[in-house]
Order: structure tokens, then sequence, then C-alpha cells
């Protein structure tokens, strides 16, 4: 008799156990909706569906991460911290992505010490392979800006006339906004040119080329969608 309530109490603790599983493993509809909104880049509208998600499974960490980006993409700096600080508390070996996005938000925030910390553990834990050289080389250009902002924002505001160099580095066109890559062997700027056909095509759609820490180039929405919660980075 005592084996057999034994086992009785075994079998309806795991049956217990395995519907508390199923429970978890079931998908939220809001997740889903907000993460398909996501994809579009409808960030605004994949807001209040990834908010429902956290709030019906605090512990899903691909809704923190896609909403906290979502807050980014849509100029809300701290709700985006506040959200991925959650997710990194879940598992700080999630995606490291979320450091990227989190050094961003706070560079907006005016929090630098704070910003290069994770511009650093983003170059920590992201992978260091060819095909994505180029997003470490982006923190590392953010993480020197940031570095940099204290006290460049303490010089005394001086405007000096510019003055064009030869045509090895300045156009025929306007040139402006120059900045060096991160091996200080390369030299980007806007260039102000004579309209071309994608010129006149982005004018016409109301674009003005903005940048992609607003409105994330195909590139970036793609590394951002590379790992979900199941695949964990080595610490």
């Amino acid at each position: 008799m005592k084996w057999i309530l034994i086992f009785l109490t075994i079998l309806v603790s795991a049956s217990a156990w395995s519907q508390s599983r199923r429970s978890v493993n079931i998908e939220d509809p809001g997740f889903s909706n907000g993460k398909k909104l996501y994809d579009d880049s409808k960030y605004t509208e994949a807001i209040p569906q990834l908010e429902q998600a956290v709030s019906v499974a605090p512990e899903n960490q691909d809704a923190l991460y896609y909403l906290g980006l979502s807050y980014r993409y849509t100029s809300q700096p701290q709700k985006a911290i506040d959200a991925l600080n959650k997710l990194e508390k879940l598992n700080p070996n999630y995606w490291a992505w979320f450091q990227y996005e989190m050094g961003i938000a706070y560079t907006d925030l005016m929090q630098y010490d704070l910003a290069v910390e994770r511009f650093e553990a983003f170059m920590k834990k992201f992978p260091h392979e060819a095909s994505k050289t180029k997003f470490l080389h982006q923190a590392q250009y953010k993480m020197q800006y940031a570095a940099q902002q204290k006290s460049l924002l303490q010089l005394e505001r001086i405007m000096k006339d510019p003055v064009k160099l030869s045509a090895v580095v300045n156009s025929p066109y306007p040139d402006y906004m120059p900045a060096l890559d991160p091996t200080g062997s390369k030299l980007y700027f806007t260039m102000q040119r004579k309209a071309t056909k994608m010129f006149t095509l982005l004018k016409n759609s109301g674009m003005n080329g903005a940048s992609h820490d607003c409105c994330p180039s195909r590139s970036i929405r793609e590394i951002t969608k590379a790992q979900p919660a199941s695949l964990q980075m080595d610490s």
C-alpha cells in the first residue's frame, strides 16, 4: 500500500510539472503579433502587443528583447534601457546585440560612461566572425564617440571657417560631417551633389537619409533577429 501511494504521488507530480511546462511553451498571441509588427518595422504598433506579452509572461526573454528594441527605435531610450535591463537579469548571455542597443540608448540620454560599458560588453560577447566585423567596428566607433563626449562638451564652442582640401579629400560639391572609421584609415562624410535618380526617388518619398540609429538599415534589422532566447551565447 505504501509503495502504491508513493507511485501515485510521483505520477500526480509529474503530471502537474508536465502541464506547467506545456503552459509555458504555449506561444502568447501578443508576442506573435508584436514580433510580426517588429519584423515589418512597425515599432509603434508592436509596443502594446509586446507589453501585453511581457505582462502575461514577465520572463519571456524574446518579448523583453523586441520590446526594448521597439522602444529604442521609437526614441524612448529610458524605456528601452528598463526593458533590456530586465532581460539581462533573466539571461546575461542573451544575444549580445541588446548590449549595443543599450549603448545607443545611454548615448541618447548623454550617460556616456554607461554607454561605454555597454559597447565594451557588446564587443566582448558578440561573435568575432569575418561576416560580422562591420558591426564590431560600428560599436567601436560609437564607444569612442561616447568616451570623448564629456571632454568635447566642456570645450569652448568655436566655429571656424571651413577650409576646402584637395580633390583627394573634398569633392566639387558641399561636403560636411566628416568622421574617421575605427581604424583611422578611412574618412566618411556627407555630400550634397546634383540630383540623381535615387535622390529624386528619396525626395519624392519624403525620406532625407535618416541615420540607421533611428531607423535600422536592412543589415541592422537582420542582425537583431539573429538569435532567439533558445540559442544563448557563451559567456
